[in-house]
């Protein structure tokens, strides 16, 4: 069966944007992917990409492997470890710096996979996740590579150092 995968960021609420949820609980910016019926246009099923309540997790970037019936999303997230909502914590969000990151979503059920994260080597400059690019050798194994900007001179890794301003990364 032909179907569309669409990825995106939003502060919507809907079935296409992940299901209905409440705003006290996300009045914030999410991730989300959603799968559609190449057919009829209907949606399969659509997961909203979030971490904490209060946090951004902007989506920039996607790729598919067939191969591994996978979708790869990329982006970024100002929540550094990416964990659930612990119950009755209260977050101070004024010095969250933004990380990069590269999800790996199952293709059929849109389950997340697997995730790695590039941060900022001393954790005070933005680093941002911008696209994907999946490579196969010869015997059908791949490789995903994620790029992504570094801001205001910042590194993320200790050994390569910044040309100042904003640089870019590949990663893999």
């Amino acid at each position: 069966k032909d179907v569309a995968v669409v990825s995106g960021t939003t502060a919507g609420r809907g079935k296409a944007f992940g299901g209905a949820f409440s705003s006290a609980n996300h009045a914030d910016i999410d991730g989300f992917i959603t799968k559609i019926d190449a057919e009829n246009g209907r949606i399969i099923r659509s997961v909203r990409l979030h971490t904490l309540p209060g946090y951004t997790d902007e989506i920039r970037g996607m790729c598919i492997d067939h191969d591994e019936n996978a979708v790869y999303i990329v982006g970024s997230s100002n929540n550094y470890e990416m964990k659930p909502a612990p119950p009755n914590i209260e977050i101070d969000y004024a010095d969250a710096v933004f990380t990069a990151f590269i999800k790996k979503i199952d293709l059929e059920t849109l389950d997340l996979v697997w995730i790695h994260q590039v941060k900022e080597v001393q954790a005070k400059s933005d680093v941002f996740g911008r696209g994907c690019s999946i490579e196969t050798d010869s015997e059908g194994k791949g490789n995903v590579y994620f790029s992504g900007i570094v801001r205001h001179g910042g590194r993320v890794r200790g050994d390569i150092e910044s040309c100042g301003g904003d640089d870019i990364f590949v990663s893999y």
